[in-house]
């Protein structure tokens, strides 16, 4: 049913029963009400309800899908419809753009409608007297892979004929556009060929964003000024696109965020002068995050036989795995920005201090302080004995504050698990590369608090003013998202990203700048050789999404390793040629996860998980299915413990169901 309700009094008006209404086809005009009934448009009397006309039959896609429905649109006495009637999978519709008098249903005038979208509506817009389209997806002769032209047109509402056209630059786009329409404005269209292009109809330029997209199927919204970009399931840019719900706007320099703090005023000294800053002799302890900063999850100790619990404290909130030192167990609760201090032995609590942000990790404890970072954008140096503060300092380049997820933090957060070696702090401040200025990269003396080195990564390669989103290779990009840091010793690793020892980015793992409109195919076919070198120097607990994503998504996992790829042709690629799993510990003799069967490293529907260890070359020594969801696991000197609720799945049993019934079928998505 089409109903009319009146705003006002918020009753029903009129109410039309039509056999059935296309999804995406109503839009209305001053005088009719129009939608698309599988086969014809029906215009309808917006007093009254009652049919004024309908269409001639219309082209449109046979068997209409899900994701799919007709692109209908009116302006100036005219509905314009397109209906995907030649549409293929992964290269779109060559179809017809149509024409329809609004006062009578005739056709007035049919031109070509390039393939545009992804497995969703096509584009279609009026803006200023004219009807703009853009060819952004696979060509459907050969469908192949070959990218689309990239050509923007605005057609005259009269005859249809091109009154404009522009080609889209080089770098602009992948093979096809992300899996949802264009959206527009007046001045620009808004194209996901890669991430987010808004196109100047005016000046035919392109703005290139190609660090975030919208969610599948109804992708970005442009309103009150800003740009929505909401959650989406896409493993391409995996280290570089922003997650979660966003709301970006334009540059303004008038912004808290562009309002620097003074360097002498980013250090606060605490009441405490701290306890004697020497290390502790005690080799039993754990007192960072996965254990030392390789972030090894495995510790030289021996556990001994667990027989009974020794003693239980409820804290409130969710909390952070904990860490020990000196006889003390620490443990942040998360979203009450607390960090609490027990006593090992009986439970007794210590000490309790309050933050002035979140903390979604652990504490880093070293000589006799503790250390954390908080999404108020400070590093926080506490004395360990007595949870007074020593010293804090404002990473975060200003005091500049917005939403996210519910909470109000720094536009520069810190995640809580800080990284501290040789009496120095390691901490990076910032969300994302590309915005709110970048990151900072920051070094600070441990034990006073003062600034070694503060290092600005921004939306630019290292030294140069070359865009760092311009480095991409078809499917990936450099490392632009935040994470916890680790070291071996010789680096200091962000995800894929490496660092020297004094906060240097080294090499970005991606720079041939293949472009799919001129690789075409090939570019899809890309040698993933560079992947197959995971060993030796370099090596590290790597995930395309932080050691802190525990959402178990199928494109993602912790690998050990030097390097991933995205996309839906490559982020099973480390997988194959490295330790991985869904989560792991490592020591002297190789890795030990809990992860998918290596064969299962491909696009598959399938994912048996087991228990394993591999040597560092892959070659697997042990295997076993375990009764449980491995959620936790550490290594100790003479076990491996793992923790997780029971395994519901029988995956042996599931396996044999997919493999015999054939009515199940499987769909994927790039």
């Amino acid at each position: 049913e089409i109903l009319k309700v009146d705003m006002a009094t918020h009753k029903v008006t009129w109410t039309h029963k039509a056999s059935w209404a296309a999804p995406l086809s109503t839009c209305t005009d001053e005088d009719h009400v129009y939608f698309f009934n599988g086969k014809k448009i029906i215009a309808l009397g917006k007093q009254a309800g009652d049919e004024k006309w309908r269409s001639p039959d219309l082209p449109v896609m046979k068997n209409m899908q899900s994701f799919y429905g007709p692109s209908v649109v009116t302006a100036k006495n005219r509905v314009f419809y397109t209906g995907g009637e030649n549409y293929k999978g992964h290269v779109g519709s060559l179809g017809k753009l149509i024409s329809i008098n609004a006062k009578n249903g005739s056709i007035l005038w049919e031109s070509e409608s390039p393939p545009s979208g992804y497995k969703s509506p096509e584009s279609l817009f009026v803006i200023e007297g004219m009807v703009w389209q853009n060819d952004n997806t696979g060509r459907v002769d050969g469908g192949d892979g070959t990218p689309s032209t990239g050509i923007t047109t605005g057609k005259g509402l009269e005859m249809g004929k091109d009154q404009i056209s522009f080609d889209s630059p080089d770098n602009a786009y992948w093979f096809h556009h992300r899996c949802y329409p264009a959206k527009a404005t007046e001045d620009y269209l808004l194209l996901s060929r890669t991430g987010i292009e808004m196109v100047n109809i005016h000046t035919k330029k392109w703005s290139l964003h190609h660090w975030v997209r919208g969610a599948c199927l109804y992708g970005i919204m442009p309103a009150n000024g800003l740009v929505y970009a909401p959650p989406h399931p896409c493993a391409c840019y995996i280290g570089a696109k922003l997650n979660g719900f966003s709301a970006l706007s334009a540059y303004d320099e008038s912004h808290p965020i562009w309002s620097k703090t003074k360097e002498e005023n980013r250090k606060t000294i605490g009441a405490s002068k701290g306890s004697s800053y020497v290390a502790s002799k005690l080799s039993d302890e754990w007192p960072i995050y996965r254990h030392d900063n390789k972030r090894s999850g495995s510790t030289k100790s021996e556990l001994g036989p667990i027989t009974k619990e020794a003693w239980r404290v409820k804290l409130k909130g969710e909390l952070t795995p904990p860490v020990v030192a000196m006889n003390k167990i620490v443990v942040a609760e998360k979203n009450l920005c607390a960090v609490t201090a027990l006593d090992a032995t009986t439970g007794k609590q210590q000490w309790r201090f309050l933050a002035g942000g979140r903390i979604d990790s652990s504490p880093t404890l070293y000589k006799n302080r503790c250390y954390f970072g908080s999404t108020d954008g400070f590093v926080y140096c506490l004395n360990l004995m007595t949870g007074d503060l020593v010293w804090k300092y404002q990473a975060a380049p200003s005091l500049a504050r917005h939403m996210h997820f519910e909470h109000l933090e720094s536009t520069h957060p810190l995640h809580g698990s800080i990284l501290v070696r040789d009496d120095k702090v390691y901490a990076v401040a910032g969300r994302s590369m590309f915005v709110d200025g970048g990151m900072t990269f920051l070094i600070l003396n441990a034990e006073t608090g003062e600034k070694i080195k503060e290092i600005a990564m921004t939306d630019k390669v290292p030294g140069t003013n070359e865009e760092l989103q311009l480095q991409h290779e078809v499917l990936s990009m450099p490392q632009a998202l935040n994470d916890l840091l680790s070291c071996d010793g010789q680096q200091i690793h962000m995800r894929k990203q490496d660092f020297d020892l004094e906060g240097n980015r080294l090499s970005l793992k991606n720079g041939s700048k293949v472009y799919a409109k001129h690789a075409g195919k090939a570019a899809m076919n890309i040698p993933f050789e560079v992947y197959k070198d995971q060993q030796g120097m370099g090596a590290h607990i790597i995930s395309g999404t932080g050691y802190l994503d525990d959402s178990w998504w199928h494109r993602t996992y912790w690998s050990y390793g030097k390097n991933y790829t995205s996309g839906y042709n490559g982020y099973y690629q480390a997988g194959k040629n490295a330790p991985s799993g869904r989560i792991m510990s490592f020591d002297q003799d190789g890795v030990y996860a809990f992860g998918r069967m290596n064969q299962y490293y491909r696009w598959s529907k399938v994912y048996e998980y087991y228990l394993f260890q591999r040597g560092y070359d892959n070659v697997e020594k042990w295997g076993v299915r375990v009764p449980i969801l491995v959620r936790s696991m550490f290594l100790s000197k003479d076990k491996i413990v793992v923790l997780g609720p029971e395994e519901l799945l029988n995956q042996k049993k599931a396996e044999k169901i997919l493999s015999t019934d054939h009515t199940i079928k499987y769909r994927g998505c790039m």
